[in-house]
């Protein structure tokens, strides 16, 4: 048999106080389900996680860990259409620094939205503190690479590669990468005079 129970008329005048205890019930919602969702990925189960992540956003919208922690796995499961919309959506909600431009910026690389993926990376690096800087380097870094691989009929990539390399000190990489310039565009003065110099220089040892 349902019971139905009325509010007592003594407690009707304190409905400030029980707000406040509703309110302090939604926090402690949600520290309890963060803190399941630390464990969950401490045990590497991390579609377990996503559960939890998207209950959070059921009771509140605008949580931007779990909006940015779906958007990961959309992106490891191979779906950077998914995760730029996750992004975007964090950047609609005001947030604005370099880790997020990083991720949008490799998001729109996977989603072949080549032109938005430099700004995004742009953006990034004039954000970037000693912190981030290196992780935003590395990603671009790793988009070079991916874009020479592209077209390796094109020796633009290539040379380029090849000059930062050389002005880094890594003369190395900087010669062989120089070679695939040179066998998509033998007459290229440029490439021509920096493999003249590696030339010179290893010919030293």
């Amino acid at each position: 048999m349902l019971l139905l129970f009325k509010l007592p008329d003594s407690i009707l005048p304190n409905m400030p106080q029980i707000k406040d205890l509703q309110n302090l019930c939604f926090n402690l919602y949600f520290i309890m389900k963060i803190m399941s969702v630390i464990i969950l990925e401490a045990l590497n189960k991390i579609p377990a996680s996503v559960i939890y992540y998207r209950q959070i956003l059921q009771k509140d919208a605008t949580n931007i860990e779990s909006i940015a922690c779906i958007a990961v796995n959309y992106f490891y499961n191979d779906q950077p259409e998914i995760a730029l919309r996750f992004y975007r959506r964090l950047l609609q909600m005001g947030l604005y620094n370099a880790e997020l431009f990083n991720n949008l910026g490799l998001c729109c690389f996977y989603c072949q939205q080549y032109d938005m993926s430099v700004s995004c990376f742009e953006r990034a690096l004039s954000l970037a503190v000693d912190v981030t800087a290196a992780d935003v380097w590395f990603n671009i870094g790793n988009v070079f690479i991916a874009a020479a691989s592209i077209a390796p009929h094109l020796y633009e990539a290539d040379y380029n590669n090849a000059l930062i390399s050389h002005d880094v000190g890594d003369l190395q990489t900087s010669y062989i990468v120089l070679q695939k310039a040179l066998k998509a565009y033998p007459e290229h003065q440029m490439s021509v005079e920096i493999m003249k110099e590696l030339q010179k220089h290893f010919n030293h040892f």
